[in-house]
């Protein structure tokens, strides 16, 4: 999980479609608020299913997780 952890804040800062990918997640979230699980793991299960399919092949299912833990901490923390 840490190279995917690595891999991913790396990438968005230059990676126009990890960019795309965050910005998708987060609305997402934003908009399914009322519908989403109110466990963080079963939100980033909940995740995982939804953008599974969107994936380039070098980004892994864990990459997918480690984004989606990211996205949650900034709506959280409310970073843009």
């Amino acid at each position: 999980m840490l190279k995917s952890l690595s891999n991913v804040v790396t990438g968005l800062k230059c990676d126009k479609w990890l960019q795309n990918l965050e910005e998708k997640i987060k609305f997402h979230v934003i908009d399914s608020l009322d519908v989403l699980p109110d466990d963080e793991t079963d939100i980033v299960d909940s995740l995982i299913c939804e953008f599974n399919s969107a994936l380039e092949v070098d980004f892994t299912v864990t990459d997918l997780e480690v984004l989606s833990i990211l996205v949650l901490k900034k709506i959280e923390e409310g970073i843009k």
